[in-house]
Order: structure tokens, then sequence, then C-alpha cells
């Protein structure tokens, strides 16, 4: 998880971490 704003890459899309640990 983040605690910080960033961006992840999940499926190849980049999406925002708002370190709500929803990315995978």
């Amino acid at each position: 998880m983040s605690l910080a704003p960033k961006l992840k890459f999940y499926n190849g899309y980049e999406i925002p971490v708002l370190g709500l640990g929803t990315w995978k």
C-alpha cells in the first residue's frame, strides 16, 4: 500500500493510488 499519491501500473493502466491500497 502507498501512503502518498502516485501512479501504479495495473493491467496496463495508470491509476492514481491515494493510499487506499485498491491496486494489486
